[in-house]
């Protein structure tokens, strides 16, 4: 079942067009060929290292949506947990705002850093237009 994400990603915009539409996704990638342990306190580098999983982007859930909607408040990610199962899955929560949760498979035990992707939107194509790396959320998963 995974793992909630903590802590969780996210992230306030400014600077977009108001009426362009816009669509958000996050993704992981793994920083190394190591396999860490913790040991005494401490992360240290051990083991033999499994391949990086397929990269993949998570899109959010209210994307795609208007600029001025997006710079109104936060983009979360709470819908967010880690696995290491060899899949993901998306599933519908009840609730206000209908949050989706995702499963993200991950290597246990690897370093990983997210990106935000924003994408404009324009007649049903998606252009990338920004990625940032968020170093400040550098991880090592420790999934279930």
């Amino acid at each position: 079942a995974g793992r909630r994400m903590f802590p969780q990603l996210q992230f306030k915009v400014q600077g977009l067009k108001e009426r362009v539409l816009y669509a958000f996704s996050v993704r992981f990638e793994q920083l190394d060929n190591h396999r860490y342990k913790y040991v005494n306190g401490e992360w240290m580098q051990g083991g033999r290292p499994e391949p990086a999983p397929p990269a993949k982007s998570y899109a959010h859930s209210s994307s795609p949506n208007f600029g001025d909607r997006l710079m109104g408040g936060l983009i979360s990610y709470s819908g967010i947990k880690l696995t290491n199962n060899g899949g993901h899955k998306k599933k519908v929560r009840s609730g206000e705002d209908d949050r989706k949760e995702v499963l993200v498979w991950l290597n246990s035990l690897h370093r990983y850093v997210p990106y935000l992707n924003i994408h404009k939107v324009d007649d049903n194509q998606e252009k990338l237009v920004a990625s940032y790396k968020i170093t400040v959320c550098e991880f090592i998963a420790v999934t279930a």
